[in-house]
């Protein structure tokens, strides 16, 4: 680097990189000029202090940023396998929710039943049918509650249209969320 440049400080303008006017020689300064130029558009395309801080060159910096590139491509690509998928079901009758089911219930007097308890088992449900008071959602035994209370023998009630429940489970019981 010449004693004349500021980079990588500063980008190089035309006290450091004067345009060449060829009046003396046969040197041709539209090469100059355009080296010249090539220089101002490298540094303006690195930009200042193009090694960072905590870096000795550009090459150091861009194999740590091809490193820290793979680590979050492994980290989304374990996002995307663990992302839940839920399965959106519309009943017209009874039914038994599975793992990740999310119930739009489209009649009325329907009963949703819920699956043994599983840890961190989720299902969501909603009343889309227009009528109240006639959407049930009940546990599968005695003993298995929701929130604390039997939904076996005492199953809860959405009473409004597009009321929804989320419900997970602890393996044990059932929780609203």
């Amino acid at each position: 680097m010449s004693d004349y440049s500021i980079f990588p400080k500063a980008i190089d303008g035309y006290a450091q990189l004067p345009l060449t006017v060829d009046r003396v020689t046969s040197v041709s300064a539209e090469g100059i000029n355009r080296l010249r130029s090539a220089i101002i558009n490298i540094e303006n395309e690195l930009g200042v202090l193009p090694s960072g801080e905590e870096f000795v060159n550009v090459s150091e910096r861009l194999d740590r940023l091809s490193q820290d590139l793979s680590d979050l491509t492994a980290l989304v690509n374990v996002l995307v396998s663990t992302a839940e998928a839920w399965n959106v079901v519309s009943v017209s009758s009874d039914y038994a929710a599975s793992s990740l089911d999310f119930v739009l219930v489209k009649s009325n007097g329907i009963t949703v039943t819920l699956p043994d308890p599983e840890e961190n088992i989720k299902i969501a449900v909603k009343n889309v049918n227009g009528f109240i008071d006639e959407t049930f959602i009940k546990t599968n035994g005695l003993g298995i509650t929701i929130d604390g209370d039997d939904a076996y023998t005492e199953p809860i009630e959405l009473t409004s249209l597009y009321e929804q429940i989320n419900l997970i489970s602890d393996g044990i019981n059932w929780f609203i969320y």
